[in-house]
């Protein structure tokens, strides 16, 4: 009887151990890619608008990838060189090294198998984008005017009013608009200190590199003279207290430019700045002056 139940103890302590070394030797499960869910990507600018010719294109993807997988999947419908770059962890920027072809789709693709090998097999990501008639403007500081030229022909040549040296000299260099907002509000310095601004609905506002922005001023009544914090200014009739006999320059450089359109400032600021001009109240503006302004344009791109 004792010999049994001796058998019995040795039996069930070797299926123990071989239970536990089981457990011990079993395999960790194997680390999973996590699934982003639909592969799907934001574009900016979105796909159908016009662009200028120096417009960068933005991408932002499901889940981080490196760059250097971000451009072995891209694919360009035209030969031109771009550079492609991180924005963030999943965010990308595609730009023209030079600059894109004129009056020419651009699509580009990124393939989803190239991008995430696991997860995807086929697929594209697509934006297609039409640029501008080679369009681009340059703001001469000596002069104070500002020329629109479209394919190399001067088609326009306005007045301005740049900024007022040193403190807020307007930079000079080729630039690019990578930020338009049709009715925006400007700040700038510490309230109750020298310089200081607060100015609402300041319309046609288009950045070319930093704050500086190209836009119109209903506030100033004349113009050709240096007179911002360094922006560029133009004569307006939007919002403006006494449009008589105001031409509409702000509006018209809205029209004739896009996202990337090339900016070039050159030249330099005239001595006979004296001193910035002093904001007046606010403009009243009425609810349907307001609401016209919106109807008109819609594009406020970040």
């Amino acid at each position: 009887m004792r010999t049994t139940m001796y058998w019995y103890w040795i039996v069930g302590f070797l299926i123990f151990v071989a239970a536990a070394a089981a457990l011990l030797l079993r395999p960790a499960p194997r680390a999973s890619m996590p699934r982003p869910g639909p592969l799907t990507a934001h574009w900016t600018p979105p796909s159908g608008q016009v662009v200028g010719v120096d417009a960068h294109l933005y991408v932002t993807v499901p889940l981080a990838v490196p760059v250097a997988r971000v451009r072995r999947a891209l694919r360009l419908s035209v030969p031109e060189p771009v550079t492609v770059a991180a924005a963030g962890p999943n965010r990308f920027v595609i730009a023209p090294r030079d600059a894109w072809p004129a009056s020419a789709d651009i699509v580009a693709r990124l393939s989803w198998a190239a991008l995430y090998p696991r997860l995807a097999r086929e697929g594209w990501t697509v934006e297609d984008v039409h640029t501008d008639d080679g369009r681009r403007l340059v703001v001469d500081l000596t002069t104070q005017r500002l020329f629109a030229y479209e394919d190399n022909r001067l088609v326009r040549t306005l007045v301005v009013s740049t900024g007022v040296p040193p403190r807020y000299a307007t930079p000079t260099g080729t630039f690019w608009i990578w930020r338009r907002v049709a009715v925006d509000r400007m700040r700038g310095g510490r309230p109750g200190e020298p310089g200081y601004y607060d100015v609402p609905h300041v319309p046609w506002s288009q950045y070319i590199v930093g704050g500086v922005a190209i836009h119109g001023a209903w506030w100033a009544r004349r113009f050709g003279v240096p007179q911002s914090h360094g922006c560029i200014q133009l004569a307006t009739r939007t919002f403006n207290p006494h449009p008589e006999g105001v031409p509409e320059d702000a509006g018209w450089v809205w029209r004739f430019a896009h996202l990337g359109t090339p900016v070039t400032v050159i030249g330099t600021t005239p001595r006979r700045a004296a001193h910035l001009l002093a904001y007046p109240p606010p403009a009243r503006r009425s609810a349907s002056s307001a609401i016209s302004c919106r109807r008109r344009t819609r594009e406020s791109e970040a």
